[in-house]
């Protein structure tokens, strides 16, 4: 009996010391797969967003970086003549619209004031067809208050076209407006791009990144 309690007792230190054999295995695989996930969800990759030949380069390799830092910059001489030129293009839209809203308000009020004398060559003929009904005009003044009438009418369209026409220049000089805005945000931001930033803080590694290269 006690040599079979000693061998139930060695069999049950076999068994346990295999079983915290094979659990520190489990433990430790499981530990170094998660810590590599772990390592390389935290891998950024940095590449530049405009195209061009590199200019500087203001790092060292396996070097610790902070986030916002300037690793690269990239010839900027021709991003910054887009800026420029984009620059120069919104100033003129803008100058553009403001020249269209002026002729607009000039257009507006002269529609206002062809309408104005619309109203008084009909009221004057008004008045003096009752005269010349009443035999107190002349056939004459009839037909010159009838011809003023008609000019005035003629005056009214030509001015409305105008309007027409202003407001039309405007709405479309907005609309180049609203385009140059555009092309100069894509200007900035392809300038800004020149240089390439770190995203985050890390340590940069694996860099392929040389004076002059493209």
């Amino acid at each position: 009996n006690t040599q079979n309690t000693k061998g139930k007792i060695i069999l049950s230190f076999i068994l346990f010391t295999i079983f915290y054999i094979v659990y520190s295995v489990y433990v430790w695989i499981n530990t170094q797969s998660t810590d590599n996930a772990y390592l390389e969800g935290n891998i950024t990759l940095i590449t530049p967003k405009v195209s061009g030949e590199i200019k500087s380069v203001n790092f060292i390799e396996n070097s610790y970086v902070k986030a916002g830092d300037t690793l690269i910059t990239i010839e900027d001489l021709i991003y910054k003549s887009a800026l420029d030129q984009a620059k120069s293009s919104m100033e003129a839209a803008f100058l553009a619209i403001k020249i269209a809203e002026d002729e607009f308000k000039l257009a507006k009020l002269m529609y206002e004031q062809a309408e104005l004398d619309l109203n008084q060559a009909k009221n004057e003929l008004h008045r003096v067809s009752k005269l010349a009904n009443e035999s107190f005009s002349t056939k004459k003044l009839l037909e010159n208050a009838d011809i003023i009438c008609k000019k005035a009418q003629l005056g009214v369209e030509a001015a409305k076209e105008k309007l027409s026409l202003a407001e039309f220049a405007t709405t479309a000089k907005k609309l180049a407006a609203e385009s140059a805005k555009n092309a100069l945000i894509i200007a900035q931001e392809n300038f800004d791009n020149t240089k390439v930033k770190a995203p985050i803080n890390g340590i940069i590694t694996n860099s392929s990144a040389k004076i002059g290269a493209t």
